[in-house]
């Protein structure tokens, strides 16, 4: 009997109660024998296989239907980027969680997974110690748990002794393709963009099939005008971060407007398929709170800036919010804007972790409640809890001029924050990933 199917004969009896099926990646024994351990004490999943390297993995992917595989895309024979590639062609539905080292080399490698279509990821530990502590063991559970929409804690179950990896078998490959090129070439857009508030939409359900790139076109101006909704229930303001003030400029050329993002699990994937298409003269900057660690947001800038007509960057303590860029927040600090006479700068803060992140985006929104912006276009887009939706309500409380779009349901990889935004009452428009940047030209225009 081979190890792997030993693991399969082990939990056979888990099948009548439906857990999530996970492969764990690992070339490290002790490695795929802590994360069984830990994800043994979440009852609604079980380690279905294991196996030392890519290649092998592989080949259960194209066998056995799998909920959830956690990959280290250090694994020999096909790297985790290879198999990513090779599960796409394939349109292999299992959610990937990818496991890397936390530094640049890391990064870089984690931003390209996120990219091919990994869900998430998870940072590898240093030392047996930070892998058997209370730290690893969270971001593991989240993540799986984030990875196929459940929440809240399970019942613990006692843990399964954990198996070793099954022998290999077959070739060993050599590189993968190349990864994709960047994002195709943004729409241009016409200079008289109309200014409308259409009604506010339900989550629809959409296919989530790639679609040709969208062609920006005014809106009529018969559309049906409905105002946001009120939120649900009052939320407590921060006192001490604005105040109400009048943000009027002569004209409508002389409005000054603001895209605000917010984003999470599937986040990088998902602004990958936003930022490319937003065009160079957009009439607004953009700034950016995606919840990953430090290093990480400098190479998804980087990324983004490769395939992108405006300038991407990681934002920098002090400096000014121009036009013809999108900023954002680096790991490990907040973003909040301070007004500085006509302009605003980006201020890096080292407030506590709120919403279980830092960046978080309701500090980032809240921030804004006393900035230059006449109008403020809040999106939102997919991501695991409520992060945004409080600050988003504390823009609406303080009659801030503002629009907000959230991403669908059917093409979110976690549908928690567009929901939490949504249901608070605080959206105007509900929309696909692939209409995301033409929501926001329409209601921004260009310059």
């Amino acid at each position: 009997m081979s190890d792997g199917r030993m693991i399969s004969e082990n939990n056979a009896t888990n099948t009548t109660i439906n857990r999530k099926k996970v492969l764990v990646v690992d070339n490290s024994a002790l490695m795929r024998r802590v994360v069984c351990d830990i994800i043994g004490k979440d009852s609604r999943f079980v380690v279905e296989d294991m196996c030392s390297d890519g290649l092998q993995a592989h080949n259960f992917l194209a066998q056995k239907s799998y909920d959830v595989a956690i990959v280290d895309v250090a694994v020999p024979k096909m790297t985790g980027l290879e198999l990513l590639e090779h599960l796409r062609e394939e349109k292999n539905p299992v959610k990937v969680i990818i496991v890397s080292v936390l530094n640049r080399d890391g990064a870089n490698i984690t931003i390209q997974a996120l990219a091919m279509g990994a869900v998430d990821f998870i940072t590898k530990p240093a030392n047996l110690i930070e892998a058997r502590g209370s730290d690893y063991e969270k971001a593991v559970l989240e993540s799986l748990r984030q990875a196929v929409s459940l929440t809240g804690p399970a019942p613990v179950a006692p843990a399964a002794p954990a198996a070793p990896a099954r022998p290999s078998s077959g070739p060993v490959t050599s590189g993968g393709k190349a990864i994709a090129a960047a994002a195709a070439e943004a729409a241009r857009v016409s200079a008289g963009v109309a200014h409308t508030t259409p009604a506010v939409s339900r989550p629809e359900t959409e296919s989530t099939t790639e679609r040709p790139r969208p062609v920006f076109t005014p809106r009529s101006s018969g559309e049906t005008v409905r105002p946001v909704a009120p939120a649900k229930q009052a939320v407590p303001l921060s006192t001490d971060r604005g105040k109400l003030r009048s943000n009027k400029h002569i004209g409508p050329s002389a409005q000054i407007k603001l895209v605000a993002i917010a984003s999470s699990t599937g986040g990088p994937k998902a602004l990958k398929s936003v930022i490319p298409l937003l065009p160079a003269n957009l009439d607004a900057p953009v700034v950016i709170v995606q919840h990953m660690p430090k290093d990480f947001t400098y190479m998804m800038a980087q990324k983004l800036n490769d395939a992108s007509h405006l300038r991407v960057k990681e934002a920098e303590d002090g400096e000014v919010i121009r036009k013809g860029t999108v900023y954002i927040a680096p790991g490990g600090f907040h973003l909040n804007l301070e007004h500085s006479g006509s302009e605003e700068r980006v201020r890096l803060s080292d407030e506590p972790i709120r919403e279980g992140v830092k960046p978080c985006a309701n500090y980032m929104y809240e921030s804004l409640r006393s900035s230059i912006y006449d109008e403020i276009t809040c999106v939102v887009l997919t991501g695991m809890g409520a992060d945004g939706t409080a600050g988003i309500r504390a823009l609406a409380e303080n009659n801030n001029v503002m629009y907000t779009i959230s991403q669908n349901e059917a093409t979110c990889v976690v549908y928690g924050m567009p929901k939490a935004v949504y249901e608070a009452g605080l959206v105007n428009e509900v929309v696909p990933l692939t209409d995301v940047a033409e929501a926001i030209v329409k209601n921004v225009g260009v310059k």
